[in-house]
């Protein structure tokens, strides 16, 4: 009895052991496959070398923003943040065309970089080609005059002293010149320059920056200053001079290169009076005499010239890039007109006759806009006639616009397409 008791404990001790050992094993087998589970879960990582295409491509965005720093910069000859300025200003919706424009009596209508100018015998005002009032700004002058170029808008008071300096934004500078304005002009990078009176010589003038300050300065102690005209650079004058020699006069071009103190070049035109003198672009002057029709090189060279003969010079109408349109009449007959037009180079590109009384002419783009007593008409470089209009009596003025022609009225603007 006492054997069987002792053979029954051992038998369950043994069975406890086996059964403790079988847990140990599946423990064991549990705890591998859950370190082999971890251990297919890792991987290897590659450290990756410093990529050599990086610096080339900062490089080459460093050279994007410069080029196109400087592209922009070469459309905005006055600084980016202007043209920046200008541009908003110039932005939006209007109500269309036509205007009326206050300021009293509509006295001149100008061209400006994408803005019709309107001068009053008070105000200038701009708008953009959408009929939005851009700005209404007051002169107060006697005998105002404008001169516009690609950034900026001049205006002075001829025979007075004062003048402004505009653009669609603001009106950069109000300056007073110490002698009185007999001519002025303003060149695409924002230099002007303005002929006066002398209290020492004949007449003199003067050049002054983009930041409005004098940068130099030429005196005539014989001949009188008539007109001038600043390059679009910046960089040249040239000016019209009148001399009396005994019973006769002649005029002279000089052009000055502002490194100099002397004019590079001078041309005589005897018994010719010079109506005006425009850089048409860097590189080439137009030069209109009461005689006949001169295209020079900015040094004074290849001169060209055309001869009205014994018509009479009316209107002459010069355009940067477009050229410069002359208008003739015969006998002084205002019913029987010449159109000439000549490219920046001099050369005659169109020839034809209107037979009707011409009051103001322009050109865009090889169209020729013709106003006429209660008619405006278009025409091609041929002397086709493209377009004509019914306009009211008091039309005085065209200027051609890349979409159409402004005309101005007594009272208004409009555009006709």
């Amino acid at each position: 009895m006492a054997e069987y008791k002792k053979t029954g404990r051992t038998g369950r001790r043994k069975s406890a052991a086996l059964k403790m050992e079988q847990e140990n094993k599946e423990l064991e087998q549990a705890v591998n496959k859950n370190h082999r589970r971890k251990k297919n879960h890792l991987k290897v990582v590659k450290v990756k070398k410093p990529s050599k295409l990086k610096p080339v491509v900062i490089l080459l965005l460093i050279l994007l923003v410069s080029y196109l720093f400087l592209y922009y910069n070469a459309k905005a000859p006055t600084g980016l943040v202007e043209w920046a300025q200008s541009s908003i200003a110039l932005m939006g919706e209007g109500k269309g065309f036509p205007q009326t424009v206050s300021g009293g009596s509509l006295q001149n209508i100008y061209s400006g970089e994408n803005q019709i100018l309107i001068l009053s015998e008070t105000t200038l005002a701009s708008y953009n080609h959408n009929g939005k009032l851009v700005y209404n700004r007051q002169h107060g002058y006697a005998n105002p005059v404008v001169e516009t170029s690609k950034s900026r808008t001049l205006i002075y008071d001829r025979a007075g002293k004062s003048y402004r300096i505009e653009n669609p934004d603001r009106t950069l500078t109000s300056g007073k010149c110490d002698n009185v304005i007999l001519a002025g002009s303003i060149g695409d990078n924002g230099t002007y320059a303005f002929i006066n009176r002398s209290r020492g010589y004949t007449a003199e003038f003067t050049v002054y920056s983009k930041d409005f300050k004098p940068i130099y300065k030429w005196s005539s102690a014989g001949s009188q200053l008539g007109c001038i005209s600043v390059s679009p650079t910046g960089k040249q004058v040239a000016v019209a001079a009148i001399d009396a020699e005994s019973a006769e006069f002649k005029s002279e071009l000089l052009i000055f290169d502002l490194s100099k103190t002397e004019p590079i070049s001078k041309t005589v035109f005897t018994k010719e009076f010079i109506t005006s003198v425009n850089f048409v672009d860097k590189s080439n002057i137009s030069v209109i005499t009461d005689k006949q029709f001169i295209r020079v090189k900015n040094d004074g060279s290849g001169k060209k010239e055309y001869s009205f003969g014994d018509s009479t010079l009316r209107k002459p109408s010069v355009q940067p890039k477009e050229g410069t349109l002359i208008c003739l009449s015969a006998n002084n007959d205002d019913a029987m007109n010449q159109i000439l037009m000549f490219k920046d180079n001099g050369e005659k590109i169109c020839d034809f006759n209107f037979n009707k009384k011409l009051i103001s002419a322009d050109i865009f783009h090889d169209t020729i806009y013709i106003l006429s007593q209660n008619e405006l008409f278009s025409y091609n470089l041929k002397g086709t006639q493209l377009k004509r209009w019914e306009v009211s009596a008091d039309a005085t003025k065209v200027k051609a616009q890349p979409k159409g022609v402004a005309v101005l009225f007594s009272e208004s603007i409009n555009i006709l397409k």
